[in-house]
C-alpha cells in the first residue's frame, strides 16, 4: 500500500491497543513505536489494520436455518490407477522409467503371455498386434499376476487410444476411448 508523504494516518499499538492519528512521514521512515508502552504501530484504514495486499472482509451472520454444505468424496474405484500410481509401482519394482521397465526380461515374458491368451490381433480393428495396451497400471498388472488389464492393439489404434494429435491424453481419458472403441467392435461383431 502506497503511503502519502504528508498528513496524518490513524494506527493503532499491537500490544496496548491505543489508536491514535500519526505523522505518514514518520510512518515511511520507519518511526513506528508508540509512544505510550513501545509497541509497533500499524496503520489502520477505515477503522481495520491495513495490511499490504489484503483487506480483512467482514464476516457475514450466520443463518442457523441454514446447514452447511455436504462436501462428499469423489468415489475412487482402486482398480484405475493413473500415470502417476504408474510411476511409484515401478520405482517400488526397481525400474526408474517405464520405458526401462518396457525393455526388462519381465515385461517381455508379460507381453508374450498376453498375446498367447487373448490372441494376435488388435482388440479394435482385428489388424496383427504389435502393443500391448494397459487400462490399469496396479502392482498386479505391472508385475504379470493380473492379465486382466491388458489387450493387444495394433500400432495405429493404441496411438489413437493414447493420443489425441500430438497431445497425450490423460489416463482415464484413454481407458474412457478404448473401452468405448471395444463396445463398438463388439457391436459391429454382433450384427454380422
Amino acid at each position: 500500500m502506497a503511503r502519502p508523504k504528508s498528513g496524518r494516518v490513524w494506527v493503532r499499538c499491537g500490544a496496548c491497543g491505543t489508536k491514535r492519528k500519526w505523522s505518514a512521514n514518520k510512518l515511511a521512515v520507519g518511526a513506528v513505536a508508540c509512544p505510550r508502552c513501545g509497541g509497533k504501530l500499524a496503520e489502520m484504514k477505515y477503522g481495520i489494520p491495513a495490511e499490504p495486499g489484503r483487506r480483512k472482509k467482514p464476516k457475514k451472520p450466520k443463518n442457523p436455518d441454514r446447514r452447511p454444505p455436504v462436501r462428499r468424496k469423489p468415489v475412487v474405484d482402486r482398480e484405475i490407477v493413473g500415470y502417476g500410481q504408474r510411476r511409484r509401482v515401478l520405482l517400488g519394482m526397481g525400474y526408474a522409467t517405464y520405458g526401462e521397465y518396457l525393455g526388462s526380461p519381465l515385461w517381455k515374458t508379460i507381453r508374450a503371455r498376453v498375446l498367447a491368451a487373448k490372441g494376435r490381433s488388435c482388440w479394435v480393428c482385428d489388424d496383427p498386434a504389435a502393443a500391448i495396451h494397459h487400462t490399469s497400471y496396479n502392482g498386479l498388472v505391472m508385475q504379470g499376476l493380473d492379465l486382466s488389464h491388458l489387450f493387444p492393439l495394433c500400432e495405429a489404434c493404441h496411438r489413437a487410444v493414447e493420443f489425441d494429435g500430438d497431445r497425450k491424453r490423460t489416463f482415464h481419458e484413454a481407458r474412457v476411448l478404448f473401452a468405448r472403441l471395444v463396445e463398438c467392435r463388439r457391436e459391429v461383431h454382433e450384427q454380422e
